[in-house]
């Protein structure tokens, strides 16, 4: 299986949650549709082309780089723009809100995926998978883009709350993703191979100079992590809290669901379960929702000994997740669906694949198209659907 194998094969659409009107105010809101470029690259281009500060153009959600896509943005009534054409953007004013769009005003996306160099083996049973989730829907889980700072699935924030400061300090410095730019790349090298002087090694890059520089003034290592931007911070943080969700509601579902019904698919921070069906006792059986881990989430009955599992499993305990105020962030417990049900789901039949079949080897894609509600990922379904 293959998505997002070309832009066009992953288009997704925001399902705004506010009523705009076309009499003017404060704010302009306007269809931002986009590729090959993600929602704080667009943000970035646009605040420069405009002369304005990123903080006043307001965005609902983050779009995925890999794929087409429409999203709702707003800009001061002052900008004076109808229209506007940057590299991968195009920008057209819809209407007026009397303040600017906040993260989370969205109802959902709606989503239409090709899915690509698919088997006949991939294909078999394909219209009773489609019906068991429409039944049963799936398992909310955060996928993969969640974890793009757990590099080699390493949780930063795990560090800090076991109290390993400078590990934390010395994972962001020196480990990367393959997709980050050589010259980022070469200066972390540079700074893993001196290790444990790294102050003394020649860096250019201003965020990492900063928490270089914090480090040689202070010798603190929280104090120089704290001077890694806030909004990086803040992804370590949920990076690890979306992880542990995860896991308890792995454990959940092993708590309730007949385990010959479960299939485990990877992911990037490990595997996730998947019921293959759900009997109407199993669907009740599990919460309506899940909130996410954090010191002050109170939980009961199974969710508490799930969660009481994951953690000791982590080394850590409810308590010690504290231990993150102290590195300037506190994780908030926050109700997410357990289980969620795609809303218009439809499949083509399958086609040839022109991209993937070759001589003797015959593949298919199918189109997808369903809606989910904010905060869901499109790639469960179709590891939901494929068990990849």
């Amino acid at each position: 299986m293959k998505i997002k194998q070309q832009p066009q094969d992953f288009r997704v659409m925001e399902l705004s949650s506010l009523a705009w009107s076309q009499e003017k105010a404060a704010h302009a809101v306007y269809t931002m549709e986009k590729q090959d470029v993600d929602t704080f690259a667009a943000i970035r281009m646009l605040a420069r082309r405009l002369r304005l500060p990123q903080a006043e153009i307001g965005y609902a959600g983050l779009k995925d780089k890999h794929a087409q896509s429409i999203q709702y943005i707003s800009l001061p009534t002052h900008c004076n723009i109808e229209t506007m054409r940057l590299p991968g953007i195009e920008i057209k004013r819809v209407g007026y809100l009397p303040s600017k769009i906040q993260t989370g005003d969205l109802q959902g996306n709606a989503f239409t995926i090709i899915v690509r160099d698919l088997r006949d083996a991939d294909l078999d049973h394909f219209t009773d998978r489609i019906d068991d989730l429409r039944t049963s829907g799936v398992p909310n889980y955060f996928d993969s883009q969640r974890f793009g700072s757990a590099v080699n699935r390493v949780f930063i924030a795990k560090l800090l709350i076991q109290g390993k400061d400078e590990a934390a300090v010395k994972h962001y410095l020196t480990a990367y993703q393959k997709s980050e730019p050589k010259t980022i790349k070469d200066e972390k090298r540079r700074l893993a191979a001196n290790w444990p002087h790294f102050a003394d090694t020649q860096v250019r890059d201003r965020t990492l100079v900063r928490v270089i520089e914090e480090y040689r003034t202070t010798r603190s290592w929280l104090q120089a992590y704290q001077r890694i931007p806030s909004q990086i911070r803040e992804i370590h943080a949920n990076a690890y809290q979306s992880y542990l969700w995860n896991e308890t509601l792995k454990e959940l579902l092993r708590s309730i669901v007949d385990k010959k019904m479960l299939f485990a698919v990877e992911y990037a921070a490990g595997s996730l379960l998947f019921p293959q069906r759900l009997t109407p006792e199993e669907k009740q059986a599990i919460p309506t929702e899940l909130y996410t881990i954090s010191e002050s989430a109170l939980y009961s009955g199974k969710e508490l000994a799930a969660v009481k599992k994951v953690l000791a499993s982590e080394g850590i305990s409810q308590q010690d997740l504290a231990r993150l105020a102290l590195a300037s962030y506190e994780l908030k417990a926050r109700p997410r669906p357990a289980i969620i049900t795609p809303t218009n789901l439809s499949a083509s039949a399958p086609q040839p694949d022109e991209l993937n079949t070759r001589a003797g080897e015959q593949r298919s894609k199918i189109q997808l198209s369903f809606a989910l509600p904010k905060g869901a990922y499109a790639t469960i379904i179709t590891k939901r659907l494929f068990g990849q």
